[in-house]
C-alpha cells in the first residue's frame, strides 16, 4: 500500500510556522533553536516555550494513552538536533505485542504560549523512512499538527498527511495554520513518525517558527 501525499491537501494540522524577523518584534515571534531545545528539553522565550515531549500509543492517534517528557529511555524513540534541523525518528510497529510496547512512543515538539491568542506557524517537513526487510514495499512516514491540554487524553487534530522519503511539507503554505487559537493552558504540538510494520521513519524538522497574528 502506497502513501499518498496528495492527502495532506485535505487534511486538518496543528503546527503553524513564520519566517522568523519579517514584519514582527521579536516578542511576537518564536524561532526554534534545535540546539538549544535538545540539550534541556526545553528553549524558553519571550512568546512561548518549546519543549520535547512523547505520546503513546501510535495505534491510538488522534487519542493518546499518555503525553509525557521525552527522554532516550522512550524505547527506539529518537529526538536529536542535525544540521539540517530537529530531527523526530521512530521504528516501526512491532509483530510481537511485548516488542510493540517498547516501540509504542513517538516524538512530539510542544509550544506553549506566554499568552492566550491567536498564533501561526511555518517551517518545513522532510520526511525521512527507510526498509528494514521489505526492499519492494513502499515506505511511508506520517504528520500531523495539533492542539492538546494538560488533562487530555486526545489531540485535535489541525492538519495532518504522509509521504515518502524526501517529501517536503511547507507549513507555511498550509491554510489550517494561518490562524491557530490557542487558549490558556493549551499546547500546539509537531510529531512525525512511522506506522507500518518492519519500517524506520520520521522528519526533520528545519526553520520551525511561531507568530502571534496581530
Amino acid at each position: 500500500m502506497k502513501c499518498h501525499p496528495e492527502n495532506a491537501m485535505f487534511q486538518p494540522a496543528i503546527i503553524v510556522l513564520l519566517a522568523a524577523g519579517v514584519g514582527l518584534a521579536a516578542a511576537e515571534s518564536a524561532q526554534l533553536d534545535p540546539a538549544v531545545v535538545t540539550v534541556g528539553g526545553r528553549q524558553e522565550l519571550a512568546l512561548g516555550t518549546f519543549t520535547l515531549q512523547a505520546w503513546s500509543k501510535r495505534e491510538a492517534f488522534p487519542t493518546p494513552i499518555e503525553v509525557v517528557a521525552y527522554s532516550a529511555d522512550l524505547g527506539r524513540v529518537m529526538i536529536k538536533a542535525r544540521p539540517d534541523g530537529l530531527y523526530l525518528h521512530t521504528d516501526g510497529r512491532q509483530a510481537n505485542a511485548a516488542d510493540q510496547a517498547v516501540y509504542d512512543h513517538v516524538g512530539l515538539l510542544a509550544f506553549t504560549p506566554t499568552a492566550a491568542g491567536t498564533y501561526t506557524l511555518s517551517g518545513r517537513i522532510t520526511l525521512v523512512s527507510g526498509a528494514k526487510s521489505n526492499p519492494e514495499a513502499t515506505p511511508c512516514s506520517r504528520w500531523a499538527v495539533v492542539t492538546y491540554a494538560d488533562a487530555a487524553r486526545n489531540f485535535t487534530v489541525l492538519d495532518q498527511g504522509d509521504g515518502d522519503a524526501d517529501a517536503v511539507v511547507d507549513l507555511a503554505t498550509r491554510p489550517p495554520l494561518a490562524h491557530i487559537a490557542l487558549a490558556a493552558g493549551q499546547h500546539l504540538g509537531l510529531t512525525v513518525w512511522r506506522g507500518r510494520y518492519n519500517w524506520y521513519g520520521g522528519g526533520v524538522l528545519d526553520r520551525v517558527a511561531v507568530a502571534a497574528v496581530p
